[in-house]
C-alpha cells in the first residue's frame, strides 16, 4: 500500500512492465540500505521511527472502518449497500469475540484471539449468506506463476520515486522491528536484527516482483500481534510463509481467504490498527519526551494526518504520502535547534 501513490500512476503511463522493473530496483536500493543500517541507525532514533509507525496506522484507521462497512469500493460505488446493519454487526461481532477471548482465556487460545474472532465472524457471515461461495468454486486447484508475465522495463522517471519509497519503507521497517522487539522482549532491535529485517523485505520484493507481485513492506500489524500475544519467533513467520506459498500455488485455498467478507477483516483491523498506532506512540516516547520531541511529534503527526484527511490541500504541488511525516520528523529531529546535538554531530 505504501508504494501505491507511485506505482498506480506509473502503471497508467508506462504499463505493468515498468512497475515490475521499478519494484526490482526498489528492492536493490533496500539491499544497499540494509547493508549499511548499522551506520544509519543513529539517524533513525525511536522518535522518528515511532512517528512513522504511528502516523501510518493513525491515517489508516479509517480504512479499517471502510472494511468494517463492506469495503471502500462498495462505499464509493454503492453507498446504499455499505455499512448495512448486517455488515456492522459482523464487524462488531469479530471485535467483541476477539476482546472476550483475549481477556477470558489463556495460553494458545488467548494468543490466537484475533484469529478466533475472524473465524467466528466468517462462520456467522457464511450462515447468513454473506460469503460468495462461487469464488471458491471457480478457483483452480493448482496454478504456477509465470515469471515476468508483464515484461520488464525501468523508465528513468521511476528511479527517483522508488529511491524515496525505499527510504520510507526502510524507516518503517526499522520502526516495526523495534516495535516487535520492544513488545516481545522489552528491548531495542540490534543492528543485526534490523539488517535482517530490511534485507528480508528487499529480497522478498525482488523475488516477488520477478513473479509479478508488488513490492513488500514490513507488515505493521505484526507489531500489534506481538504486543497482543507476546510471541516473538522466527518459526511463526516460517509457518505463515508456508501458508502464503500454498495459497499462491493452490488458488482454491487462497479463494477461501478471498471470499471472506470485508466486514470480517474490518472488525479485526479496527483492533489491530489501533494496537499498532499505540505501539508507535509508545516507541516515540521510549527515550523520554522533552519539549523538543513534543514539537517534532506534533508537527509530523499534524502533517501526516492532516494531509491524509485533506489531500487536496497540496494536490497542486505534489502527491501526498506517508513520506511527508517521515521527512518532517527526520529534518526536524536533525535540525540545529538543539545545540548539544549540533555539537556532537557537526564538530
Amino acid at each position: 500500500m505504501r508504494f501505491y501513490p507511485y506505482l498506480i500512476p506509473l502503471a497508467k503511463n508506462y504499463g505493468m512492465d515498468a512497475v515490475i522493473g521499478a519494484s526490482i530496483f526498489g528492492g536493490v536500493v533496500q539491499i544497499i540500505l540494509g547493508c549499511y543500517i548499522g551506520h544509519l541507525k543513529k539517524w533513525l532514533p525511536p522518535l522518528v521511527t515511532g512517528i512513522v509507525v504511528a502516523a501510518i496506522r493513525l491515517t489508516q484507521i479509517k480504512v479499517a472502518f471502510w472494511y468494517a462497512g463492506g469495503g471502500n469500493g462498495l462505499r464509493v460505488n454503492n453507498p446504499e449497500a455499505w455499512a448495512t446493519p448486517d455488515q456492522v454487526a459482523i464487524a462488531m461481532l469479530v471485535l467483541v469475540v476477539t476482546l472476550v477471548v483475549r481477556e477470558l482465556s489463556s495460553g494458545i487460545l488467548r494468543q490466537a484471539s484475533v484469529l478466533v474472532g475472524m473465524a467466528v465472524g466468517y462462520l456467522v457471515a457464511a450462515m447468513i449468506g454473506m460469503v460468495n461461495g462461487q469464488i471458491i468454486m471457480d478457483a483452480n486447484w493448482v496454478s504456477v506463476p509465470q515469471p515476468f508475465f508483464y515484461g520488464l522495463e525501468l523508465p528513468a522517471i521511476a528511479i527517483v520515486g522508488m529511491v524515496v519509497m525505499a527510504l520510507v519503507t526502510t524507516v518503517e521497517t526499522v520502526g516495526d522491528t523495534n516495535g516487535i522487539t520492544s513488545g516481545g522482549v522489552g528491548r531495542d532491535a540490534t543492528p543485526k536484527e534490523l539488517k535482517g529485517s530490511i534485507l528480508g523485505d528487499a529480497v522478498g520484493t525482488i523475488i516477488g516482483s520477478c513473479l509479478n507481485a508488488l513490492p513488500n513492506t514490513s507488515y505493521t500489524q505484526n507489531v500489534g500481534l506481538v504486543a497482543l500475544t507476546g510471541v516473538i519467533s522466527r518459526w511463526v513467520v516460517v509457518v505463515g510463509s508456508i501458508f502464503l506459498i500454498l495459497g499462491g500455488l493452490i488458488p482454491k485455498l487462497a479463494a477461501i481467504v478471498a471470499a471472506m467478507p470485508a466486514c470480517v477483516l474490518g472488525g479485526a483491523a479496527i483492533f489491530m490498527f489501533g494496537m499498532v498506532a499505540t505501539a508507535g506512540l509508545k516507541l516515540m516516547t521510549q527515550e523520554g519526551f522533552s519539549s523538543r520531541e513534543l514539537a517534532i511529534a506534533a508537527l509530523s503527526l499534524s502533517f501526516a494526518i492532516g494531509l491524509n484527511s485533506v489531500p487536496e490541500f497540496l494536490s497542486k504541488v505534489f502527491n501526498k504520502d506517508n513520506g511527508i511525516d517521515c521527512s518532517i520528523a527526520y529534518i526536524r529531529n536533525h535540525s540545529c535547534s538543539n545545540s548539544s546535538y549540533c555539537t556532537e554531530h557537526l564538530h
